[in-house]
């Protein structure tokens, strides 16, 4: 109960609930596995008979709470194994045709449709444990001298709180053989040690050199802001431009929160993946102290991190490290996870400071406001601290559109109103923004030579170009067409022409994303050279890299502001442009149909994207309620959403809450790792991905994708697969040919 204890007390739920809620959990954790006493499940756990247990044992913990007049704690018995908690809903109606009085009996795993042999099935196992539950009571209370009492508790009516007690309850379950798991949450979470990490943060910022004396000031006087800001409210934001130090300035904030409210943790939630693995590494840097492993005080979790040994894993994704640094994907989904294994680490969040970096990209627009929802419950009930925070701040919290009629509010900034008009201004003056041929859509050869021969545009000598197209197919034509023939089999570090996108594996992305940052230094021979970098929408965002010039195809007013933070990154060069193009969908080129509305978005909003004196974040906001607007489908599906949020129908929002919906499968394109999957090899599941990659699910059957092993969802690229350049696009002509290829 350590566990509640600890969480309850971070909360402002008044003492009455905080003792009914304890209580409930209390009987939970004693009587979860009390069905385990039932005699033929004993032969089996004994020893004396072998399989699986022939009767499902939660139904017995279920009966003892009921018989107590304890709902919730039966609710939270009935979830403690897959498939999770129940919906409210479905458990009142569905469950009707088995035992009208008594909701959650029979077994877990339920079915839309209850046939008459599945509804047998149930009422068989419920009288079986109606015969044995006195039984197995008396022998719980002996052999464990246990009171089995409970509270006359309905269903629940808040799933937030029931999440995160079945979070307790699942982690004790799990962790009671995991000595060094405890040994190690007892050592870092009780002494944070935020005092000693601020200090060392303000030495390392204020030790920095800048080449440029003018940029310097701005990401100093950014930190002052951010540390010295003084707000009673839980919830803030901070439009801070790229390049201005606004990771280490607002940790700098929520250390200082952590150490003046005795929090427990720190999250940092960042959109994408690949942002993380740099984050974690500055932030090892300036935080970690002396005499700590950095592994256990700043945690990485993700599906591609990397751990040195299983404890050090389990530790992270439990998210017991003082400092967690994770995906949007992996943050917001556990608030919404109705599954035990999901949710065994939510208990860990009450009482924390949380950043959410690039708060525009973290979330689709469908899904901000049930987000909303779950950050001021956070905020409210378990004294969580929010830093909402992007280069370019969408401020969907303000608009009723957005977040629901009548509940839009002003967040405070940390950011003075001053400084931060400053900042705008200093935006606008780094780079110019322009749109190539008036907007109109131009030819592949028109873009091609415009890229190579600017015409008006000054380049000087050596300059990078970014090129981001929608669609990886755009991308791999634009990147072949661009490349001169005589770097066909040139190594990668000879290429003027670079390609990134989701061709190419995550191992190999790497190795371009490294040969782009070694040809960003300054003592680098690329320098002197012109070179180009053809991408789509994956290094547009939240990835420290700088570019002399750009050119995003259309897409949404975000998408290309977030270019934007590629382009003249450290404000070098004067002459730096970012380009607006429209491609023509011919000799390759295609267009994706997910960005239509977004396009017409930016079309009806070019002219005051272009003006100099914009306020970009507020025009950012409104491009969203437009686009948000051309959804009407969205509408009801946030509403509905919501509602069941509201109803605890869990499985539904589970379901329904996906920040990636991609239809994709798993494509291997080392043979090696295939062998080793057909022959059941044993592989973890990092290592089969670092050379995957991703394919649309209706593709399978037109490139004869073999599957791997049996049983699995993993297939084989059976096509030709170039690691340097355009991964498994390098038969481009061979996929033109049979018919276009994937977005």
């Amino acid at each position: 109960m350590e566990c509640a204890d600890r969480i309850l007390a971070y909360s402002s739920l008044s003492q009455k609930t905080r003792k009914q809620l304890k209580t409930s959990l209390l009987l939970a954790l004693r009587i979860h596995d009390i069905g385990k006493l039932e005699p033929s499940n004993q032969d089996v756990l004994s020893g004396h008979k072998n399989g699986k247990l022939p009767y499902d044992h939660v139904d017995g913990g279920v009966a003892v709470a009921l018989n107590r007049g304890d709902k919730l704690a039966a609710w939270l018995v009935r979830a403690h194994h897959a498939p999770g908690l129940a919906s409210v809903s479905d458990e009142k109606t569905l469950l009707k045709r088995i035992r009208p009085s008594e909701i959650l009996r029979g077994k877990r795993y339920r079915r839309e449709s209850l046939e008459r042999d599945v509804i047998a099935q149930h009422k068989e196992l419920i009288a079986r444990t109606d015969t044995l539950v006195r039984q197995i009571t008396t022998d719980h209370e002996i052999c464990c001298n246990h009171d089995l009492k409970g509270n006359q508790t309905g269903v629940p009516d808040n799933a937030l709180s029931t999440r995160l007690l079945l979070s307790c309850l699942v982690d004790a379950d799990h962790s009671d053989t995991a000595s060094y798991y405890a040994e190690a949450h007892k050592k870092y979470s009780w002494n944070p040690r935020w005092g000693e990490r601020l200090e060392k943060l303000e030495k390392y910022i204020f030790s920095l050199d800048g080449s440029d004396p003018e940029r310097k000031l701005l990401r100093d006087k950014l930190f002052q802001q951010c540390l010295y800001h003084k707000t009673n409210d839980r919830i803030a934001s901070c439009a801070a431009p790229v390049g201005s130090g606004k990771t280490t300035a607002i940790m700098a904030n929520l250390l200082k929160r952590a150490r003046d409210n005795e929090l427990r943790r720190i999250f940092v939630i960042a959109p994408f993946t690949n942002i993380i693995t740099q984050t974690v590494k500055k932030l090892r840097e300036v935080l970690v102290l002396d005499d700590e492993n950095s592994d256990e005080i700043i945690g990485e979790h993700h599906h591609r991190a990397e751990f040195s040994s299983a404890e050090l894993r389990q530790y992270t994704q439990t998210w017991k490290a003082p400092i967690i640094v994770t995906t949007a994907v992996q943050f917001f989904e556990t608030l919404a996870s109705a599954s035990p294994s999901g949710l065994r680490k939510l208990h860990e969040l009450p009482g924390s400071a949380i950043f959410v970096d690039e708060s525009h990209a973290c979330l689709p627009p469908a899904l901000m406001r049930q987000a909303w929802y779950w950050i001021k419950q956070l905020s409210s009930i378990w004294s969580c601290h929010f830093v909402l925070a992007s280069g370019t701040l969408i401020k969907f919290w303000e608009s009723d559109e957005i977040i629901g009629d009548g509940e839009g509010i002003s967040l405070p900034s940390l950011l003075d109103m001053d400084f931060f008009q400053k900042t705008q201004s200093a935006e606008h003056n780094r780079l110019r923004l322009s749109t190539l041929k008036d907007g109109e859509a131009i030819t592949k050869s028109d873009l091609l030579e415009t890229v190579r021969n600017p015409g008006g545009a000054s380049y000087g000598t050596g300059s990078s170009k970014l090129i981001i197209l929608n669609t990886v197919q755009s991308a791999a034509v634009i990147a072949k067409d661009l490349q001169p023939s005589r770097e066909s089999e040139a190594n990668l570090s000879e290429r003027s022409v670079l390609h990134l996108s989701t061709a190419l594996t995550p191992a190999d992305r790497e190795s371009i994303v490294d040969e782009l940052k070694a040809r960003q230094s300054k003592d680098n021979s690329w320098q002197s050279q012109d070179w180009y970098l053809v991408a789509t929408s994956c290094v547009e965002a939240g990835v420290d890299l700088d570019f002399d010039f750009g050119f995003r195809e259309r897409c949404s007013i975000t998408s290309f502001l977030q270019t934007a933070g590629r382009v003249n990154r450290e404000n070098t060069n004067p002459n730096s442009i970012l380009y607006d193009f429209s491609l023509q969908a011919a000799n390759g080129i295609i267009k994706h149909p997910g960005f239509r509305d977004s396009i017409k978005i930016f079309e009806r909003y070019r002219e005051d994207l272009f003006n100099q004196d914009c306020n970009l974040d507020e025009l950012s906001t409104r491009a969203l309620i437009a686009e948000i607007r051309e959804k009407e489908s969205d509408e009801q599906f946030v509403n509905k959403l919501l509602t069941n949020e509201k109803k605890c129908n869990f499985q539904q929002v589970q379901e329904k809450f996906k920040i990636i919906n991609s239809q994709t499968v798993t494509a291997v394109v080392d043979e090696s790792i295939k062998e080793k999957i057909d022959d059941g090899f044993p592989m973890r599941y990092q290592e089969i991905q670092r050379r995957s990659v991703q394919i649309w699910h209706n593709k399978i059957e037109d490139y004869h994708l073999e599957p791997c092993g049996r049983g699995t969802d993993i297939y084989y690229w059976n096509y030709s697969y170039e690691p340097d350049f355009l991964g498994y696009m390098k038969d481009l002509n061979l996929m033109l040919k049979q018919g276009g290829w994937v977005w």
